[in-house]
């Protein structure tokens, strides 16, 4: 995608160049500001699905509202307002307050989800209801109301040029720990923090370490194995890498393959 941009799309003897305000991509959403009209719009996004037939665009075109990831970007009084976009297949996925992962990681949750929600409305009273919309999903996902009206009083009282500021994180000395999360895991936490003053004291100063937790196995790991398999097209000269999927774990000989992007089966003889 990047190769495609420099040679059709940002550079200037393109036809379309001069009308190109702003671009800017995140993977393969891709954000336009145009200058022209709506009609020149459509016939860039018809020029652009001739270029490449690996390639295919779709596009929204409009001169108030558009969408991108999870912002909504409006046009009033020729100032650009941004607000939090929801899908209309969006459900409550928040995690769930009782999921087994560490309670440091569920009760910051709240406070991270408005944040977010803090950079993306431009406006505050957006802000106030996208945080009270929040906060109810945050209560039917079993989150404590204590967490969450502290939650939203932090977040209310940070400005927000303050989130739109990059951070640049420093290189840190401190020696990683890193496991798989169990119930004992703050066990360890702690033996490890009761008795670091005798494995500091052969001389050498070491900071204590920063603990950090893996996954560990749900269900979904369990029932279902993705693994890769090389295979080999008649038509090509090369081994290409697919992936499948293994309702069980017992081996047999031949599996069957669907490339992602032509839909060909293929079958691989693994014996």
């Amino acid at each position: 995608m990047f190769d495609f941009e420099r040679r059709y799309i940002l550079t200037p003897d393109q036809p379309f160049f001069s009308n190109i305000r702003l671009w800017r991509r995140y993977i393969d959403d891709i954000l336009v500001i145009w200058k022209g009209n709506i009609d020149q719009a459509k016939a860039f996004a018809q020029w652009v699905n001739t270029l490449d037939t690996n390639l295919r665009f779709t596009s929204t075109i409009s001169d108030s509202e558009v969408s991108f990831l999870d912002l909504r970007i409006t046009l009033k009084g020729g100032r650009l307002h941004s607000s939090v976009f929801h899908k209309p297949t969006d459900r409550n996925s928040l995690l769930l307050y009782n999921s087994h992962l560490p309670k440091a990681l569920r009760d910051n949750l709240p406070i991270g989800q408005l944040l977010r929600i803090r950079r993306n409305c431009s406006d505050t009273s957006d802000f106030h209801t996208q945080a009270n919309m929040l906060c109810h999903k945050l209560s039917e996902r079993n989150y404590p109301a204590r967490n969450i009206r502290q939650a939203k009083k932090r977040a209310s009282n940070i400005p927000r040029e303050s989130l739109l500021i990059d951070n640049i994180r420093t290189p840190q000395s401190r020696l990683n720990c890193v496991t798989t999360f169990t119930p004992l895991s703050n066990r360890i936490k702690n033996v490890v923090r009761k008795f670091w003053p005798i494995l500091t004291s052969a001389g050498e100063t070491l900071e204590y370490p920063l603990f950090a937790f893996k996954r560990t196995h749900n269900i979904k790991d369990l029932v279902v194995h993705t693994r890769p398999m090389t295979y080999r097209h008649p038509g090509n000269t090369g081994p290409s890498q697919c992936f499948e999927a293994i309702s069980d774990k017992t081996e047999t000989a031949l599996f069957s393959a669907v490339h992602l992007s032509s839909g060909r089966l293929f079958v691989a003889d693994r014996s």
